[in-house]
């Protein structure tokens, strides 16, 4: 218990130590990095503002990594919501590819709290992501994957999840632009199963299709994104 505090902790002093050289050596890479930052975790994101253009029904999805569920409650707010499966581990910090994840029981009650006024509406599965999966019978009409970006995970998330979604639902997840395991991932799974994927960043999405090649709807998302 003790290592992973202190390997969480340095985790954090690496992270500002490097933001703090950055901002006082190079300043316009601090702000440009922080921007980025920013518009990394804005909401709503690219693949929430699709799913309420493109599916216009009542809805039943997941989202596989809440975290504290900031995306979780942009989905009910923005989406017509019937049901939210919201899957996490809350159990400890791990490390990806990429970053460290804090998925601890501190950011389920906050997620609980932050959700607490659609508590009708959401169903909190506290499992790993394969393993929750197999909790889900109704079909889905969206999943948005966002929890573990090792690239074995993701991959596995998608084989899990994939199924679970109807023909004409979308698939959708997020950090493929700074994320190298969800990159390689999503690619050589779409690849594997012949399947054309979009990225607006920092999302990926496809449209789950019978045909199985499923264009990139780059041409309904610029008219989507420019639709008020």
């Amino acid at each position: 218990m003790m290592k992973k505090h202190f390997s969480k902790v340095t985790a954090k002093i690496r992270y500002w130590f490097v933001f703090g050289i950055i901002k006082y050596l190079t300043p316009s890479l601090y702000i440009k990095m922080k921007i980025q930052v920013i518009q990394n975790n804005a909401v709503p994101r690219p693949s929430t503002r699709l799913i309420k253009y493109y599916l216009n029904s009542e809805l039943v999805g997941a989202e596989v990594g809440v975290d504290i569920g900031i995306n979780a409650l942009n989905l009910l707010e923005m989406l017509n919501m019937r049901k939210l499966f919201l899957i996490d581990i809350y159990e400890e910090s791990y490390y990806t590819d990429d970053a460290l994840i804090i998925t601890e029981k501190s950011a389920y009650i906050k997620a609980q709290n932050r959700l607490k006024k659609y508590k009708d509406k959401i169903e909190f599965i506290i499992k790993p992501s394969v393993e929750a999966s197999k909790d889900i019978i109704k079909p889905l009409d969206f999943v948005y994957i966002d929890a573990n970006h090792d690239y074995k995970h993701v991959y596995e998330d998608l084989e899990a999840w994939f199924p679970l979604v109807r023909e004409g639902g979308v698939v959708a997840g997020h950090d493929i632009i700074h994320c190298v395991g969800v990159l390689n991932a999503v690619t050589d799974w779409c690849r594997d199963h012949n399947i054309q994927f979009s990225i607006f960043p920092p999302d990926w999405y496809f449209i789950k299709s019978e045909q199985k090649i499923t264009l990139p709807f780059n041409a309904l998302l610029g008219k989507m994104m420019n639709d008020k």
